[in-house]
């Protein structure tokens, strides 16, 4: 595991940890077996959700709501006929999490919980890529979805999404799928070794911070154009320029600008 790699000093660094997913995260911080390096992301999240027409429908596709006052998760339980499972029409479809993820055990119960399994069938497919696939499909022909996905990922970035409500979370009940999956802090973390191995960029990712809009933004970039991760950033560079003075000293991010000017 990357994460046990790390600790042992053979990964340098994390760029986007994701907590709550590291059961010994905290302990491993506390211990000085990781260093947190500050916050990436304030704000990502995970949970339920349906694409935004459904709810609020989409003019400039001539798309009108179809459940203008949807919220909440256990409300899904009345509307399976809107989201029927095309291999079982009787009943409605629910997109799990990806097999082998922890989130997905803690998705299953929550479809338990709500008492979905009565009339929907929960629908695991095999990677992120083909979760992702079933998502845009339905988007490009204007059909209801619900189910898993997260932010920031690249299809957040290109497909308008609604995280339906639960219960807040709470760390007890996130496990039993009673409440909302958490908003997690996503850290940038590094080895023990890593500062003295790379003094020089320590500072560096200390100050380097992006959000959930940037980085699905620039995902849905990489997947649109198939650009290279160079070129990719050299257009995310350019597009954000403000972030250079967020990021490095003022005469490093002066550089930077000339640089990427010539490009």
């Amino acid at each position: 595991m990357n994460w046990e790699s790390m600790k042992k000093g053979d990964v340098d660094l994390f760029i986007e940890a994701w907590p709550n997913t590291i059961q010994s995260f905290n302990q491993d911080v506390q211990n000085g077996d990781a260093i947190s390096l500050g916050i990436l992301v304030p704000g990502s999240r995970s949970g339920v959700y349906v694409l935004r027409y459904v709810i609020e429908g989409d003019p400039s596709r001539s798309i009108a709501p179809v459940l203008p006052n949807l919220k909440r998760v256990e409300e899904l339980v009345n509307y399976p006929h809107i989201f029927p499972d095309d291999e079982d029409p009787s009943r409605g479809r629910i997109y799990g999490a990806i097999p082998g993820w922890r989130i997905d055990e803690i998705l299953y119960k929550k479809y338990q919980y709500y008492g979905l399994d009565k009339n929907f069938n929960y629908v695991r497919l095999g990677s992120e890529s083909a979760l992702f696939a079933a998502l845009m499909s339905a988007y490009n022909l204007g059909k209801p979805w619900v189910g898993y996905c997260y932010e920031p990922t690249w299809i957040a970035g290109k497909v308008p999404l609604i995280l339906l409500e639960e219960a807040p979370y709470d760390p007890v009940g996130y496990y039993e799928g009673t409440t909302a999956f958490a908003s997690q802090l996503l850290q940038t973390v590094c080895s023990r070794r890593f500062p003295e191995k790379a003094p020089e960029l320590l500072e560096f990712f200390k100050n380097y911070k992006t959000g959930t809009e940037f980085i699905s933004e620039a995902l849905a970039y990489l997947d649109d154009t198939k650009a290279s991760h160079q070129d990719a950033a050299l257009w995310f560079l350019k597009t954000h320029d403000d972030l250079l003075d967020d990021w490095l000293p003022a005469a490093n991010a002066g550089k930077l600008r000339e640089y990427i000017s010539k490009m």
